[in-house]
């Protein structure tokens, strides 16, 4: 996860926070780097899950980490939105994948 999309998700979190977090607790944000690795994303897949305990994750701009993550998330039933994903996938996973990112 780069800086930009870091900020991204710090700002806001920390905005929920100050005004008492969701439903009154806090957002807590794991960050880990990918380094746009397809094996080095499905271990911080994994060690965000079984290690840190996350509900969900939102994961790297790298179509191949999006397609090494996929069937992990579907392993262990988590949530997962990639940042980028290829439009036509070869993982059907049953979790949220986007076909490409959102613009405004």
């Amino acid at each position: 996860m780069g800086i930009l999309m870091k900020e991204c998700f710090a700002r806001p979190s920390k905005k929920i926070n100050g005004e008492g977090g969701i439903s009154g607790r806090p957002i807590e944000l794991y960050v880990e780097d990918t380094e746009s690795k397809p094996p080095v994303g499905a271990l911080k897949f994994r060690k965000l899950v079984e290690s840190n305990g996350v509900s969900f994750v939102i994961d790297s701009n790298s179509s191949g980490v999006a397609i090494a993550c996929a069937p992990i998330a579907k392993e262990l039933k988590t949530p997962y939105f990639p940042a980028r994903a290829p439009r036509k996938s070869p993982v059907k996973t049953g979790t949220a994948m986007c076909s490409s990112p959102a613009r405004t």
